[in-house]
């Protein structure tokens, strides 16, 4: 297969590293910006599974290397690859819900955002990224640490099939019924997993009735005390709250108070998923018992 047949045969826009808006194109790949100097020999932008399956076959009969894109926001661009066919993923966003199965259908690129808002209007909720614009893709084949990640687990976990373009270019399903190796591998195996994914099947659940967050910031030099509080209290939560403890800045309200630590605090935060705000309240309420609260910046 030439590149001129791969084209007729690809739904979707495939650029080369001699078209005039290649190096834009593949500056692009990349979410934060911060682009390695790897150059894809071609970027096949897939419209539907067919073309994923095409560019996977015109990489192997052409003996290229392969590289995914679910979405780019992997921090080191392991999406981009020296003298590789990539596929991008990007067009790929389509949700379905089955609201009394809770099962959700997804493709790829769909972000965490438009994930949580399409379950929220059933009634329904997942263990989606923290980060709104990661794409679903990436965040599942890495296991996935999302929201409420203690009372309903790993977000790979919840992964009940998935569609996948084998090395061969062949279009297979991965489940519980057939091909169970690769829905063990696709639970976790992140960007060395030995496929394409274009499409998971996932449980989903009943949404909280409620999500209560606390945020707390103290003096930075306070970390280490903090940190052996939070490690003890975390025992004591339900499962239904999620504990953070962070570096990050200081809100712009006591920054004048963090100069000595050049502008830096020690943040805790806990959220809690529940069915009113009551028991939200009464979840969280064991954060009030920090040793070290009277020398709380800001809550």
């Amino acid at each position: 297969m030439d590149i001129k047949e791969l084209r007729s045969r690809v739904t979707g826009a495939i650029t080369t590293a001699d078209d005039s808006h290649y190096e834009r194109l593949r500056r692009s790949m990349v979410w934060n910006q911060l682009v390695p100097q790897r150059h894809p020999r071609i970027i096949v932008q897939a419209a539907n599974e067919n073309a994923v399956a095409e560019a996977v076959r015109y990489a192997r009969s052409n003996g290229m290397k392969v590289a995914v894109r679910g979405g780019g926001h992997s921090w080191a661009g392991l999406s981009l690859c020296d003298d590789s066919l990539l596929i991008d993923l990007g067009r790929l966003k389509n949700v379905s819900l089955d609201r009394d199965a809770r099962i959700a259908v997804i493709q790829p690129a769909v972000t965490s955002r438009d994930f949580n808002r399409r379950l929220a209007a059933e009634g329904l909720a997942f263990p989606v990224g923290h980060c709104p614009t990661v794409p679903m893709s990436g965040f599942l084949l890495n296991g996935g640490i999302g929201c409420n990640f203690n009372a309903w687990g790993p977000s790979c976990l919840s992964i009940e099939a998935a569609r996948v373009v084998t090395a061969e270019g062949n279009l297979v399903v991965a489940s519980a019924e057939e091909n169970e190796d690769l829905l063990w591998a696709v639970r976790g195996a992140g960007p060395g997993f030995f496929g394409v994914v274009t499409e998971y099947t996932l449980q989903v659940f009943p949404a909280p009735g409620a999500i209560m967050t606390s945020n707390y910031y103290y003096p930075l030099e306070l970390a280490a005390e903090l940190g052996g509080w939070v490690g003890g209290i975390a025992r004591e939560l339900p499962k239904q709250v999620e504990l953070t403890i962070f570096l990050s800045a200081a809100p712009a309200s006591i920054a004048d108070s963090c100069k000595a630590s050049r502008g830096w605090v020690c943040s805790i935060s806990a959220t809690a998923f529940a069915e009113s705000m009551g028991a939200a309240a009464s979840m969280l309420k064991p954060l009030d018992s920090c040793p070290l609260a009277a020398k709380c910046l800001l809550t």
